[in-house]
């Protein structure tokens, strides 16, 4: 089922992130207005952790559409 807010949010983060899947945990950051240690704690975290998807070994990065739900 989708949450209320789901597609204000998707609608807006796609208008900031034209032609994108993607974003960066920084952009994230700046999203939120949040410090870049804030996103990292929240994408390891057991209980309804940032959605992430993991590129390299040191590099991640966050699917707009579950961070729309996330977020929502």
């Amino acid at each position: 089922m989708e949450k209320a807010n789901y597609r204000d949010t998707i609608a807006h983060l796609n208008g900031l992130f034209p032609g994108r899947a993607t974003i960066t945990p920084q952009e994230a950051a700046q999203i939120m207005d949040c410090d870049i240690k804030t996103v990292r704690s929240a994408m390891v975290r057991v209980k309804n952790p940032l959605p992430s998807v993991s590129v390299t070994s040191k590099k991640r990065v966050i699917p707009i559409p579950a961070f729309a739900r996330w977020l929502a």
